[in-house]
């Protein structure tokens, strides 16, 4: 958890001290949110117990190990919500499920939804991230999940964060494929592709191999992006990409579920 304040943050003070009227250090300023640009938003700090661990582990280990348990989450936006039809407007969403890790061995799936972590309400990235810096290898942690209508409790254990992947994919010399919808150009995954990637996890898909000029869309997607599926459907070629896109109308809600540098992902807008 972060610690809110009113105090005067601008560009430039992250990592200094957060203090209270008797000089004592209470957190270590991290970002702010503000409309115009200034200070007149509000200030986020980390505070002394979590900025404490992190100098013991540094001290005496020389870098940071955080606790993980295989998954990959994003927050729920209402295009989201609205395109995989899911039961809650607002919380965390499992986007990957790492593939031989904790989670999955617990039954984990894609598309989950964390509702709590050891008894505490959990809704933002924030709050699941800075959860694990207190939790290390060998430990365990209970989660209490939403998966359709059905709610359920698994014990994950803990295991320490790996490296972040690189990314590898490179851009093939395929003919250019155009899905105006999306405003990119996209190729069929095919064995060359998976063949190019050491991290590329799927099978079937359809990848990003550039962007059209002068496009104005706001979909998240880049360039070496592997789309796998549309609203829940799975794509397999191009033109069954264009196809599912086709079906939609201005204003429906677009959730597409990615594969990104080796994890998975939902990109989520609402349609032109």
């Amino acid at each position: 958890m972060y610690i809110q304040t009113d105090a005067a943050i601008n560009h430039g003070s992250s990592g200094g001290a957060l203090v209270d009227i008797h000089g004592d250090l209470v957190g270590v300023t991290s970002f702010m949110v503000t409309e115009g640009g200034g200070s007149e938003g509000l200030g986020f700090a980390l505070p002394t117990r979590l900025v404490y661990l992190i100098y013991q582990q540094l001290r005496t280990k020389g870098h940071v190990e955080v606790g993980d348990i295989g998954v990959r989450v994003q927050e729920i936006t209402s295009a989201m919500a609205l395109g995989l039809r899911l039961s809650v407007r607002s919380g965390l969403i499992i986007a990957d499920v790492i593939p031989d890790g904790p989670a999955e061995a617990a039954g984990l799936q894609v598309q989950d939804t964390i509702l709590s972590l050891d008894g505490s309400p959990v809704s933002s990235l924030a709050q699941f991230a800075v959860y694990f810096y207190s939790k290390h290898s060998g430990d365990r942690v209970k989660l209490e999940l939403l998966r359709g209508s059905r709610r359920f409790t698994a014990n994950v254990s803990v295991r320490e964060r790996p490296e972040e992947l690189e990314e590898v994919l490179e851009k093939p010399d395929l003919q250019e494929n155009v899905v105006s919808t999306l405003g990119v150009v996209a190729a069929t995954l095919n064995d060359n592709m998976r063949a190019a990637s050491a991290v590329l996890r799927s099978r079937s898909g359809v990848l990003v191999v550039g962007e059209l000029a002068h496009n104005d869309l706001r979909t998240g997607l880049g360039v070496g992006d592997l789309i796998r599926a549309v609203n829940g459907t799975n794509v397999q070629t191009v033109e069954n990409l264009r196809l599912l896109l086709q079906e939609l109308k201005s204003g429906d809600s677009v959730v597409l579920q990615i594969e990104r540098r080796g994890e998975l992902k939902y990109l989520s807008f609402e349609l032109d």
